[in-house]
């Protein structure tokens, strides 16, 4: 005679249910996550306004996806480069070419005017395409552990207008004029504005 079935056994299911329950999980964080980010500003009155998220969306945005930005390569008529001191993270305390991300729905000549003209008071006239690059941090903006933040950078070289003045944002404590090999030579020089002199 077999033995009857407890009901405890009858509740027994293949351990792959449980990893496909796992995927339909996160499958609708995702969704989520997506509908969340729609609803965010996008264009209003034909200009595009300040994508502020909140710190823990971003972090969700950062931990899931890269970000795609712009970094200026800034020459003046004596050969310097243009370099801001960091002051928040990734990269916080190093040296830097002015640059930053692009907005949701913005276009990438949008986004160069309004980056360049934040980071240095200077809108830039025929900026030359250097390339795309990958910057990988293994930290993030809010110092968060376990999530690193990766940049797909679009660079361009860019003229500086004779007689401009460069006037910091806040994400900077100093702008400066480098001499291009000091830049490969300094230990306050981060690697991937190196990378773009090298």
């Amino acid at each position: 005679m077999a033995d009857a079935v407890s009901p405890k056994r009858a509740r027994w299911r293949n351990p792959i249910h449980g990893v496909l329950a796992a995927i339909k999980s996160r499958r609708n964080q995702t969704r989520s996550l997506a509908k969340r980010i729609a609803l965010e500003p996008r264009r209003r009155h034909g200009s595009f306004a300040k994508m502020r998220l909140d710190d823990k969306l971003f972090l969700q945005i950062i931990d899931a996806t890269p970000l795609v930005s712009i970094d200026l390569i800034i020459y003046n008529q004596s050969g310097h480069i243009l370099l801001g001191r960091r002051l928040n993270r990734p990269a916080q305390g190093f040296w830097f070419v002015p640059g930053g991300r692009i907005f949701k729905n913005e276009t990438v000549t949008a986004a160069f005017n309004r980056i360049s003209r934040a980071e240095t008071g200077v809108v830039f006239q025929q900026p030359v395409l250097l390339g795309v690059y990958d910057h990988i941090y293994d930290d993030n903006f809010a110092g968060a552990e376990r999530i690193n933040t990766h940049y797909v950078v679009i660079a361009y070289r860019c003229a500086w207008p004779e007689g401009a003045v460069a006037t910091p944002d806040p994400q900077h404590s100093d702008l400066r004029w480098w001499e291009p090999p000091r830049i490969l030579q300094d230990p306050e020089v981060h690697q991937n504005t190196k990378a773009y002199f090298r």
